[in-house]
């Protein structure tokens, strides 16, 4: 081979190595710039991230920050939340047992009065006769039965003629109608009313002492005790407001089946019939509604039976009874009621009638005690719950008559078969009190 061949071979051999080793650069180069450019990238997002990061830890932190400091300033301001229920509790339980000293205390010295073993004066009464019925000459059997006083040492106080009523406690009676007037006694009894806010005798008022004393001269009693109705009142007020349970009043009270005084004008009267006695108050307020409901009810009782009407032709207190038109077998006893008997005449005919039908209060509490069935009829109980509650435990202990109340205000008309709601009214058993 020529020179010449070789030196071309030669010169072609370098350039295919010079060509080799110029792609083995730019390959490596290509390589190393995009590592360098995914190393880039890669550390970019990193160094982003953590920054991310970073910045979101200093917001939560302050957010933290000013949420505790929030939490911090909301604890300082309430910090004395607990130290005012402490006191608002301290202040009820000290006004609760304030209102438990005051009921032992009455208590002690009522106990205290009637173990003295001196004339005893009951009385005077001259507020509602539901709760003289309901309540306070209970109670006085009650304190008997713990005191053991002598009823014929007693004098019972009261009006209407009502010394039967008082017979387990006291053989004497002073009637109050007998030392004062109808207007004597409405205007006394108003002002006392009025100056104490309610018609409960919560207080000896001075109508109360007058009464006391002329009963006192009446009656010949000196060096006297007297158990007045404020005790009563007092020991019984925080079951009515719903502070106190049941058992409260039950455990100081006695009930009996009441014996009816003597009647002398029973012949006059029906030998089967239906005593009445609806009358206005704030259980059945004087509506044109009740109105009509109240004689279509007794023209509906005059289909099956007579009813006798017990109106007084007077009114005491703010009691006015329904006056109700004359019609056949319809009696009325107005013209045979004086104030000195018109309780005394009214307890003698519930006793002798097949049912008593009336307002929900005053006597329509006594007629279960009589043996008596009753209806009770009311369009507004708001003042009559802790009554009624009290009242049905107090029958099912004594085992009284049956009772049932009719709102007026649930019916159109008074369809109400009388001999099946008295035989089929709610039916009172014996239960258990809770203490």
């Amino acid at each position: 081979m020529s020179a010449d061949s070789q030196t071309s071979v030669m010169v072609r051999k370098a350039r295919t190595g010079v060509s080799l080793a110029a792609r083995v650069l730019i390959r490596a180069n290509a390589r190393a710039r995009n590592l360098l450019r995914k190393w880039s990238r890669h550390y970019t997002k990193r160094i982003r991230w953590r920054w991310k990061v970073a910045r979101r830890g200093v917001e939560h932190a302050g957010i933290a920050t000013w949420n505790i400091g929030r939490l911090i300033v909301r604890r300082l301001l309430s910090l004395h939340k607990p130290f005012v229920r402490l006191s608002r509790r301290s202040r009820r339980s000290g006004e609760l047992l304030a209102l438990r000293r005051n009921e032992w205390s009455v208590e002690r010295q009522t106990r205290r009065t009637a173990r003295s073993r001196r004339p005893l004066v009951l009385g005077p009464w001259v507020s509602e006769v539901g709760f003289e019925v309901l309540y306070w000459i209970p109670f006085l059997r009650w304190l008997r039965a713990e005191c053991g006083w002598d009823p014929s040492t007693a004098v019972a106080i009261s009006r209407g003629g009502v010394a039967s009523w008082y017979s387990d406690v006291a053989e004497r009676y002073v009637e109050i109608f007998d030392i004062v007037d109808l207007h004597t006694f409405n205007v006394r009894n108003a002002r006392r009313a009025s100056a104490d806010g309610t018609q409960k005798q919560l207080d000896r008022s001075d109508f109360d002492r007058d009464l006391i004393l002329q009963a006192c001269e009446k009656a010949g009693l000196t060096g006297h005790r007297v158990v007045h109705p404020s005790a009563m009142y007092r020991l019984f007020q925080q079951f009515w407001l719903g502070h106190r349970p049941v058992s409260h009043v039950l455990e100081r009270t006695r009930f009996a089946r009441l014996c009816p005084p003597a009647g002398s004008d029973r012949h006059m009267l029906p030998a089967d019939y239906v005593a009445v006695k609806i009358y206005t108050a704030q259980s059945l307020p004087d509506l044109p509604r009740h109105r009509k409901f109240i004689c279509a009810l007794v023209d509906h009782l005059t289909e099956s039976v007579p009813v006798v009407i017990l109106d007084t032709g007077f009114t005491i207190a703010d009691h006015e009874d329904y006056r109700l038109e004359r019609r056949d077998r319809v009696f009325h006893l107005d013209t045979r009621m004086n104030l000195q008997n018109n309780l005394e005449l009214q307890t003698q005919v519930i006793a002798g009638a097949r049912a008593f039908v009336g307002t929900c209060g005053s006597l329509t509490w006594m007629a279960p005690m009589l043996g008596v069935p009753t209806v009770a009829l009311f369009g507004d109980d708001r003042f009559l719950r802790e009554h009624l509650y009290f009242a049905r435990h107090a029958y099912s202990a004594m085992g009284a008559a049956s009772f049932a109340t009719v709102d007026v205000n649930a019916l159109d008309a008074p369809r109400i078969d009388l001999a099946s709601l008295l035989a089929t009214g709610p039916v009172l058993t014996r239960v258990e009190v809770p203490r």
